[in-house]
C-alpha cells in the first residue's frame, strides 16, 4: 500500500523518444539515484516550468499544448515538428504535469480513501490507547493527508517494489516508536531508574513529527524529458 502511494503521481502516461540537447529545469531534483534519468521532480507549477523553457535560450519549442491525466494537469513542450498530441518515437519532447491536489483527495476519499489512511494507520491505532480523542486524529489527518497526493523520489527497490523517501521515513519512525519504551531511562543521583513516562502521547509526537518530515520530501510537478537531459 506504501508503495502505491508513492506512485500516486505517476499515473500518467509517460512516454519516450530520442535524445536533444535542452538544459535541465532548475530546481528540479532527480526521480531516483539510480533509475529513471529522464523524470524529475519540482515543487514549481506545471506553469513555471513551462514558461522556463519557453523562455530558455537555445533550443525553442516548436509547439505547446495543455495536457492532463486525472487529477495531474500540465504541458506537453515539443521540440520537434510531428505530432505533439501523440508524439513518435523520434519526436523530441518535454512534458510536465503537477498534481491538483484537492482533486486528488477527491478522486482517492470517493474511490480508495486506504491510499489517502495508509501513512496513518499507526497514529490511527494509537489514538485511543494514548488518551486521544477521535477528533483529535481526525484534526492530524486532515491537516496532513495530503501527503498521499505527493510523488518522492525513489530510493531503492525491494522484493515488494521500490522504495521512495515516504515510505522509508515512516519506516525509520515505526522503529523509533518501537524502541522508544526501552529507551526511556533517566539517571538520579548515582543510580538510573526508570521514571514515569507518558510514552503513548510520546509516540504520538513521535508521528507529528514524522509527517513534517514527509511534509519535507515531498513534491508536487513531474517532468519528463524524451531522454535524458545533458
Amino acid at each position: 500500500m506504501m508503495i502505491l502511494i508513492g506512485m500516486v503521481a505517476l499515473t500518467v502516461q509517460l512516454l519516450r523518444a530520442q535524445s536533444f540537447g535542452i538544459e535541465p529545469f532548475t530546481d528540479a531534483v532527480a526521480f531516483s539515484r539510480d533509475h529513471s534519468p529522464e523524470l524529475f521532480l519540482s515543487n514549481r507549477t506545471a506553469s513555471d516550468v513551462k514558461d522556463f523553457f519557453v523562455q530558455a535560450a537555445g533550443d525553442k519549442p516548436v509547439k505547446v499544448i495543455p495536457i492532463s491525466d486525472g487529477y495531474n494537469a500540465g504541458y506537453r513542450i515539443c521540440y520537434s515538428t510531428g505530432n505533439c498530441r501523440i508524439p513518435g518515437k523520434n519526436d523530441q519532447w518535454v512534458q510536465v504535469y503537477t498534481v491538483n491536489t484537492a482533486e486528488c483527495i477527491r478522486y482517492y476519499e470517493s474511490e480508495n480513501p486506504d491510499v489517502l489512511m495508509a501513512p496513518f494507520s499507526q497514529i490511527r491505532d494509537l489514538t485511543t490507547s494514548s488518551g486521544h480523542t477521535k477528533a483529535e486524529f481526525n484534526k492530524v489527518y486532515n491537516h496532513y493527508k495530503h501527503l498521499s497526493c505527493r510523488m518522492y523520489r525513489q530510493t531503492g527497490i525491494e522484493s515488494g517494489g521500490p522504495l521512495n523517501e515516504m515510505t522509508q521515513l515512516v519506516e525509520q519512525y515505526k522503529s523509533k516508536v518501537q524502541s522508544g519504551s526501552s529507551m526511556m531511562l533517566a539517571s538520579e543521583g548515582e543510580g538510573v531508574l526508570m521514571r514515569p513516562v507518558d510514552i503513548r502521547q510520546f509516540n504520538w509526537n513521535l508521528w507529528l513529527k514524522c509527517f513534517d518530515e514527509i511534509e519535507q520530501s515531498g513534491y508536487k510537478t513531474l517532468i519528463e524529458y524524451s531522454q535524458p537531459p545533458r
